[in-house]
Formats: structure tokens, sequence, C-alpha cells
């Protein structure tokens, strides 16, 4: 308990718990961003406190990690700006030692650059067939549904059958991102998958009854990667492909935007879209 001088009350003590509630009820767009610092300290059983801090930022370093340079870069925002609030809402809960030590490892963080002519190549029909006759089959059933859906591992794996609704011929499925959306597939490939993981909440569901990790998937995609294609690939190679042969195939940058979930259509055309001109695209101009 804490003494208030003024009215001479005792007033409740803040806990970690109090702290970890707090930043998740601030208002803003860095909720789910929130949910992963909270449960990573959960998981890790660790409290927020230097000692903590210092081992998600570990974590987000680590390239084992395996999250895109736009992803990590939303965690570090995240976790700047409700730390921020939270010097600010509790300026007695740390020592000034221990705050001086927070906001040090603050100000180590720093934004990865992102390269937008680094980015992945899509994937040639050919090597997608050569992926898919290596993959074993319960990677192969989500390579495929990430190709012909555009979704991300982290929506893929949080679907659950409340989100779908299908008839005869076509599926419709809720994903439940930052911005909610619905994908389809076709009915029968969805009884495939269905058959296959055999789940009872979520569609790509393990033997536990749990949704498979993200981690794992991603990095079993990378190791595919390597071992078939022998270069790097990722999850998001695949959302690369979709994007770039959809939007080849429509000319609709707006409507695959819209279906990628994106907040505006200048981020499809700034990291998917190949703008280079081939050849072959010349010949139009030829008299």
């Amino acid at each position: 308990m804490a003494h208030n001088a003024d009215n001479n009350v005792m007033e409740p003590a803040i806990t970690d718990l109090n702290l970890k509630n707090l930043l998740l009820k601030l208002p803003g767009s860095y909720k789910n961003a929130t949910k992963h610092f909270i449960q990573f300290l959960d998981q890790n059983n660790v409290m927020i406190s230097s000692k903590g801090l210092k081992a998600y930022i570990d974590y987000l370093n680590n390239p084992k990690s395996n999250y895109s340079s736009n992803t990590r870069n939303l965690y570090i925002a995240a976790l700047k700006n409700r730390m921020r609030f939270l010097f600010r809402l509790t300026p007695s809960y740390f020592e000034q030692r221990e705050l001086e030590r927070l906001r040090e490892l603050l100000s180590t963080l720093k934004y990865e650059k992102i390269i937008i002519e680094d980015r992945p190549a899509a994937l040639k029909i050919g090597e997608i067939k050569r992926l898919l006759e290596k993959a074993p089959q319960w990677l192969c059933l989500m390579i495929r549904f990430l190709l012909m859906t555009g979704t991300s591992v982290s929506e893929m794996l949080k679907i659950q059958y409340l989100d779908i609704k299908q008839d005869k011929k076509i599926t419709h499925i809720t994903i439940k991102g930052k911005k909610e959306r619905k994908v389809i597939i076709d009915t029968p490939f969805m009884y495939t998958i269905a058959h296959f993981f055999n789940g009872n909440i979520f569609l790509f569901e393990n033997k536990n009854q749990s949704p498979y990790r993200r981690e794992m998937v991603s990095m079993s995609i990378i190791r595919l990667g390597k071992k078939v294609l022998h270069r790097h690939i990722s999850a998001q190679t695949f959302r690369y492909t979709f994007a770039e042969l959809l939007v080849r195939k429509t000319g609709k940058i707006k409507g695959v935007s819209e279906y990628l979930g994106h907040a505006s259509s200048q981020r499809l055309i700034d990291m998917y879209i190949e703008q280079e001109l081939t050849p072959s695209d010349l010949d139009i101009v030829k008299l």
C-alpha cells in the first residue's frame, strides 16, 4: 500500500498486473501489438521492467523470430508509444534508476529500413509446383491456401469454423485482422483441408486441438524454399505472388488492395507490383 500524505489515506499499490491491464486499455491503433508484448511477458514469466523489456527487444531482433520489417517496425512503434504513456500515467511506479534503464533501452530501438527493391520476387508457376511436390501434406495444403487467398500466416491460422460460410461451389471466409474482410476458396478444396486437419474449432488445427504456431509454419516455409529453390522465400512471398498475379490478370489494383486488407492501394503499388516494363510489354508501340 502507498501512503498519501495529503489526506492520510492508504492507496492501493500499483502491481505489474495493473500496468499490463492499463496498457491493454490505452486508446489508439496499437491494441494487437500491445497484446503481443503482454503475451510475450506472460509466456516468459517476466514483468514490465528493464529485464522484461530487454528480453522482448532481444526477441524482436532475433532473426529466428522471422518478422517482416513492417511487422517489427509496428511492434517497435507500439512499444515506444505505450511505454511513454506508462511513464506519464504512473510516474511513481518505477524507481529513478529503473526508469533510466527503461528509457535507455527504448532509445536503442531503431526502425528497420524497408528497401522496396529488395522485396521478394513473386514465384513462377514452375517454382510453385516444385514446392508443392516436395512439401509434406500439411504444409502443402497451407501453401495452397496462402496462394489462393493472399492471406498472411497469422490470418490463416486464426480462422475458425465460425468464420466460414459455404455453398456447393464457393466458400466464404471472414478474415479478422486489422481490417476485417472476406476471402473465397472453392468448396472442394475447403473440404480437403477440413478432412485432413480434422479440427474442432480452428480450420488449421493440430493434434492438441490448438492452431499451429506461426513461427513453426514460417520456418518450415523458409527451409522448404532453401531446399527446393535454393533461395530465401517466406510466407510473405506467397502473398506477393497472389497480389502480382491477380493484378496482372485483372488490372484492378484498388480491388486487389481491398481484398488483401490494405488501408490504401498505394501500399500494393509500392510493395507488391513489378513496375518495370518488359520487351513484350513494349510490343504494343511498334509501328
